[in-house]
């Protein structure tokens, strides 16, 4: 049989997936460089081609969340339409995705991300996130600022605290589907509240003009967690 020879771009693709895979059922702690060479066949060398270190690794997996997040969301933040309120809505509602439809995808993807031996990835994405969408979240802040539809005084600065209160309520609901026994689910449902209430006030206002966390969510969440439905990393692995 004749041997099929992928490009670089291809093979380390490849690898990330590989990788992805790996990570998100036993954590990037865990996993091994070993551990990938066996699932892709390949040798040690072949491997330091495209990955200069595990770490190299890690930078590229959180690359490719963040790329496909910017991806999803570059439409929304470059777009005119309605001005700079609507457009924060529409970002806000996609990067939350906090409504009752979601609450499996965003039980799988908490779980995952916010397990002790995911921790380094967790926390490269999330500089990669702040370096990469706070630039253009600021642009839509400072355009606001101009048009008279928010008030705040560091643009960039507004941006970076609202992706800080993103990763936040994460961490919230990660705590809660983690306690045992967990609270009722209207505790976490008002926890979650007072961070859309927070970004409201940053941006100067109204507590009820930016909504993205749905009624009834939180019970949602408690009804996917017990449920299991299917390994967590393949939904995760799924989501744009």
């Amino acid at each position: 049989m004749a041997r099929v020879t992928k490009r670089p771009e291809q093979r380390r693709a490849e690898l990330l997936d590989i990788a992805q895979r790996l990570v998100f059922e036993h954590g990037y702690e865990a996993t091994t460089i070993a551990a990938i060479l066996d699932a892709a066949r390949l040798s040690k060398g072949a491997f330091y081609h495209h990955f200069a270190s595990k770490e190299e690794l890690l930078d590229g997996l959180a690359s490719r969340f963040v790329d496909r997040g910017l991806d999803a969301l570059g439409g929304i933040l470059a777009s005119r339409e309605g001005g700079s309120v609507a457009r924060l809505r529409r970002f806000l509602s996609a990067t939350r995705r906090l409504d009752a439809e979601q609450a499996p995808l965003v039980v799988a993807s908490v779980t995952v991300m916010h397990r002790p031996a995911n921790l380094a990835l967790r926390q490269r994405i999330h500089e990669l996130t702040l370096a990469r969408m706070a630039p253009p979240l600021a642009e839509v802040v400072e355009a606001g600022l101009v048009a008279g539809e928010l008030r705040v005084g560091d643009p960039l600065g507004t941006a970076e605290v609202i992706l800080q209160l993103g990763a936040a309520s994460h961490q919230a609901i990660a705590l809660w589907l983690a306690a045992t026994p967990r609270s009722d689910p209207s505790d976490l449902q008002r926890r979650l509240h007072v961070y859309e209430v927070a970004v409201n006030r940053l941006l100067g206002l109204a507590d009820d003009t930016l909504r993205y966390l749905s009624p009834g969510f939180a019970e949602a969440l408690a009804s996917a967690a017990s449920s299991g439905e299917g390994p967590a990393w393949t939904r995760v692995a799924q989501r744009p």
